[in-house]
């Protein structure tokens, strides 16, 4: 247990308190504060979500009011990812900034693919600092400064300066730096509010600013889903299907934000790619996909709202109903339950040329029905578009029609609430007989007749032999046509003959030109400019500048941009290329002492003799079990001995 624990200011993250604490105790090794106040696992100073929060709390003086949620909510930077989480995702990260579980945190945001980066240097207002100055005597460090993408001050409306401190110090990563060792006040950078871009800047700002401070709820991705929804369809930028329409989405983002401003927030679109970031941020909404919070704030900016309205406004009331509420009702007129309110749940698509929206429902009896949208939709429920009469008693209804004489075929459509056309096609289906006599005249149409309906006077044998000595003919007038040119000249007679009269029509077809065996790649001359590659690569990755590179197929592949080289088919084809790859990969073994000799030659350079740890250190051998092998040991006492002459 410590003695004791500054009391945190407003807005101060805990990185900075433990800062403050660590600059009053001077301990002499870094690592102590680390390990004194998160536990000896902890070797890093974290500044967005530190772990083991659950030590920390073990480990203050008697009588202190802190507990883990009160550290997460209001100094750390948890409140700016989770209103775009899942639940889930939230207690998952929650658990292991406690130190329940030692689940990876960024594994938990899944915002590895983001070109958002956190800041590399920690922040600060000089209007913020000047003022702590005064109230607190001492400098800190606050979150809202630290937020990726956040440029601005909210309260000042000043831009954000760098300090001196790192936020992840390779050499020193469990060093806690204060802010009073780190920020020098220097002249204020004000924004320009007439300036579009600095005017996105504060307004991202303040909804950071809000999301930190006054919102602790975790809506989840189907809450989002339907207030991103809403809006996109107020805007006429989504169809009610919940489909986002992509390409008109696209052009409006692009001219609402200037391009200078989403390449400095590294949320750059291309126009010419088929994805970025914003397609994926509304195609995630049904794919629990989490989506990097300045991805949000800028969509939400976007459809004219601030954080504060998008979420705490109640959008149930709302929500696209173009049906009104359910139940709705069965329109079978043959059924028992018609016009009762026997169907729960509709489904919507958009398939008409209007792009407006269609509901279909269907009844548990087996009929269904679609209704297309209009100004009446809500009120008119008792009245459809189409049907599809699937039912039983429907059925047998029409079974009973069919038979009597006394009904004319209007009659009979008019009291199953259908065309007289479907009244035709459900005779056809059900195997009614035909011709049928009705009231007023009778039908000289047999059932093959009204399949094939030509809307004329031609009976369906009439037209099929007029088309096939058409067929003939055409046959004898371009005797060496293709099936493409066929089908592409005359369409409607390939067409009709091939979906009537398809036996026939297969018969006195012209041949099909197969064609022969073409050997399209010429596989040994291919073999030999491929192997002549690799070895090209391999000399340069083996010779490139800098810190060395392990020669691999996957680095071979890479440099000569053939990643197919990868798949053991095709290096089968490769016999050569693949004899040279295999002579020019590297070992592990191999590999270390290359490095090695790249390590004595930077200390030569430098006409520095290195101990024994330094030289493995340099080259990134320190804890590998490599270097109990002989010849690596033999490299090593090598360059040990050459690099002694600098002493």
């Amino acid at each position: 247990m410590i003695g004791f624990f500054p009391d945190p200011y407003p807005d101060e993250l805990l990185y900075s308190i433990c800062a403050r604490y660590s600059s009053r105790v001077q301990y002499g090794q870094v690592k102590s504060i680390a390990s004194e106040l998160f536990g000896t696992k902890c070797n890093t100073a974290i500044i967005e979500l530190p772990c083991y929060l659950d030590h920390l709390i073990s480990v203050l003086p008697l009588g202190h009011k802190y507990t883990v949620e009160q550290l997460i909510d209001n100094h750390t930077l948890l409140r700016f990812y989770s209103p775009f989480l899942t639940e889930f995702r939230v207690k998952r990260l929650v658990d292991s900034m406690s130190g329940l579980n030692n689940f990876p945190i960024y594994s938990c945001l899944s915002l590895y693919r983001t070109a958002i980066e956190s800041p590399r240097w920690l922040r600060f207002c000089p209007k913020c600092a000047e003022e702590d100055l005064e109230n607190f005597g001492e400098l800190y460090w606050h979150r809202l400064h630290q937020i990726p993408g956040v440029f601005v001050c909210s309260k000042h409306q000043l831009f954000l300066e760098i300090s001196h401190a790192q936020v992840r110090d390779r050499n020193q990563p469990a060093l806690f730096v204060p802010a009073s060792e780190a920020i020098k006040i220097a002249s204020y950078s004000f924004l320009d509010l007439s300036n579009i871009s600095h005017k996105h800047m504060m307004q991202i700002a303040n909804d950071v600013f809000w999301l930190l401070n006054h919102y602790r709820t975790v809506p989840g991705y189907s809450l989002l889903r339907d207030k991103y929804m809403i809006n996109l369809l107020d805007r006429q930028l989504a169809y009610p299907n919940k489909t986002v329409n992509i390409t008109a989405l696209v052009p409006e983002f692009l001219s609402y934000y200037p391009n200078d401003l989403l390449k400095k927030l590294s949320c750059s679109i291309d126009k010419t790619k088929n994805t970025n970031w914003l397609i994926n941020l509304v195609h995630s909404f049904n794919k629990n996909a989490a989506s990097h919070p300045i991805h949000h704030l800028l969509l939400i900016q976007f459809l004219g709202l601030t954080a504060s309205d998008f979420f705490q406004n109640d959008y149930s009331i709302n929500i696209f109903k173009p049906f009104g509420d359910g139940p709705w009702p069965c329109l079978d007129p043959t059924s028992e339950h018609f016009g009762q309110l026997t169907i729960n749940k509709y489904s919507i698509t958009c398939v008409n040329s209007a792009k407006k929206p269609v509901g279909k429902f269907h009844c548990a009896c087996g009929f269904g029905y679609s209704r297309i949208v209009t100004n009446s939709s809500i009120d008119d429920k008792f009245s459809y578009s189409r049907c599809s009469p699937n039912s039983q008693s429907w059925e047998t209804a029409l079974r009973t029609f069919w038979i009597d004489s006394s009904l004319s075929l209007c009659e009979i459509a008019r009291r199953l609430g259908v065309t007289g056309r479907t009244i035709k096609e459900r005779a056809v289906k059900l195997g009614l007989e035909f011709p049928r006599v009705g009231s007023r005249y009778q039908s000289k149409l047999t059932d093959k007749d009204l399949r094939f309906d030509t809307k004329n006077q031609k009976t369906f044998q009439e037209k099929r032999e007029q088309l096939r000595a058409s067929w003939l003919d055409i046959l004898e007038k371009y005797p060496q046509a293709t099936h493409s040119f066929l089908i592409q000249k005359y369409h409607s007679i390939y067409s009709w003959l091939y979906k009537r009269d398809y036996q026939w029509f297969s018969a006195h077809l012209p041949p099909r030109n197969k064609g022969g065996a073409r050997t399209l790649v010429n596989w040994s001359k291919r073999d030999i400019e491929l192997s002549q590659a690799v070895t090209s690569a391999a000399n340069l990755i083996q010779n490139a500048p800098g810190r060395p590179e392990r020669i691999t197929i996957k680095a071979i592949c890479a440099a000569i941009n053939r990643p197919d080289l990868f798949r053991k088919k095709m290096r089968n084809k490769l016999p050569l290329t693949s004899e040279v790859i295999s002579s020019k990969l590297e070992s592990y073994k191999d590999f270390a002492i290359r490095r090695l000799k790249w390590a004595t030659e930077s200390f030569r350079q430098k006409m520095f003799c290195p101990k024994r740890y330094q030289l493995l250190r340099r080259a990134g051998l320190a804890s590998s079990t490599i270097v109990e092998e002989p010849q690596v040991k033999e490299a090593i006492d090598i360059a040990l001995e050459f690099l002694s002459k600098f002493k």
